[in-house]
């Protein structure tokens, strides 16, 4: 999976229990990462949803929902499905353990938690993760067609992966109707049908779409009306392109 790493990797804990709670957010705050807690395991897929997290702490006996229909349902989310997964529970019999495993648990850690021991074993598995190959695309969204196979070579040359769009209504159709969920958004302005000024509102109004980091190409000059995470101007530079694509998403 890609992994879109801010400087500190969020960490989603759902546990109802609230010195577990505490406990989990000083050790893990000691160690570099950012926590999100929730008690509540029938949001935890919508949570998750929305702030992508690194990684998922999950009790399984969570209020709210089992911890094993939840970790089906983030398997079963294409939003979801790439966030690892620690489950934690203090009476899993080994039978319960291998279960969770074959639903897409990557650890399945025991009750009472060794704190220091599980902050290592967080940034173990994230360090591991950024090592893997590249699997979700940017999207570029581009109508002049040289400039758009300039880009997918690039991209692909670099062992990341692309897809293309030639306007922004073609872009929003990705977005919504095949529910893809891009790393990035490479964004021209100047295009036909939809132009990046038009995609960009209708991205920022439709709930639905996770809202990954938007990197505009343009020959105009900046405009901060359009929220972009990075700006570049045209004709583009390709050794600051991949430097802007790793600086925003990690790529």
């Amino acid at each position: 999976m890609l992994s879109i790493h801010r400087h500190q990797p969020l960490i989603l804990l759902v546990d109802d229990d609230e010195a577990v709670q505490l406990l989990v957010t000083v050790a893990l705050h000691d160690s570099g990462l950012e926590v999100l807690t929730s008690a509540d395991g029938s949001r935890t897929v919508e949570l998750a949803v929305q702030r992508q997290p690194d990684l998922i702490l999950l009790d399984v006996d969570v209020s709210g929902l089992d911890g094993r229909d939840l970790l089906r349902a983030l398997k079963r989310d294409h939003r979801t499905r790439n966030i690892p997964v620690f489950t934690m529970d203090n009476k899993e019999p080994f039978w319960g353990r291998r279960l969770l495993l074959e639903l897409g648990a990557d650890e399945c850690l025991d009750k009472p938690l060794f704190f220091a021991g599980l902050a290592r074993r967080i940034n173990w598995h994230l360090d591991k993760l950024v090592r893997l190959p590249v699997t979700r695309p940017v999207l570029i969204v581009e109508d002049d067609a040289d400039v758009r196979e300039t880009l997918m070579e690039l991209l692909e040359d670099n062992g990341i992966p692309s897809l293309a769009a030639t306007n922004g209504q073609e872009a929003l159709d990705i977005l919504q109707v095949e529910r893809v969920n891009p790393a990035l958004i490479l964004l021209d302005l100047m295009m036909p049908v939809m132009d990046g000024w038009e995609f960009r509102r209708r991205v920022e109004d439709d709930r639905s779409i996770t809202h990954p980091p938007v990197v505009v190409m343009s020959a105009r000059s900046r405009d901060d009306s359009i929220h972009p995470a990075a700006w570049l101007q045209k004709p583009l530079d390709p050794e600051k392109l991949l430097s802007t694509l790793t600086r925003v998403a990690n790529l």
